[in-house]
């Protein structure tokens, strides 16, 4: 697949429209979401656009990291498939933990479980797929 200039800076635009993610200045973006995959769906070019923090998750991947890693940087926006956040809401439900606010997830990459968004949701985090 050959990625133009053109075609990066539209769809980091299209990400920060306000029905998408609208990512703004004091935002904390951590995109779970691999590179090689639309180049993490363009959220590594759309944080800095408006000037929004990125916070990548490094090889850490599992449900505890991702919540420490989530409440150390201050995350505000999280986007991932439903795998990453399974691992997430196994690990608030057997730590007895829950997730900081203001929190938003993104679920893309194949259907949300329709209990995996209201599990999420229970825990004070909407969901957006």
């Amino acid at each position: 697949m050959l990625y133009s200039h053109r075609s990066t800076v539209l769809h980091a635009m299209a990400v920060n429209l306000p029905d998408a993610f609208g990512l703004r200045a004091v935002d904390v973006l951590l995109p779970v979401v691999p590179m090689f995959h639309v180049h993490a769906w363009g959220l590594p070019f759309a944080a800095p656009m408006v000037g929004a923090s990125l916070v990548l998750p490094g090889s850490r991947l599992d449900g505890a990291s991702l919540l420490a890693l989530i409440e150390e940087e201050g995350v505000t926006q999280a986007a991932g498939v439903p795998t990453v956040w399974q691992n997430l809401l196994a690990h608030l439900a057997a730590a007895r933990a829950t997730l900081p606010r203001p929190l938003r997830l993104v679920v893309g990459g194949s259907a949300c479980p329709p209990a995996l968004a209201r599990g999420l949701e229970g825990h004070g985090a909407p969901v957006c797929h």
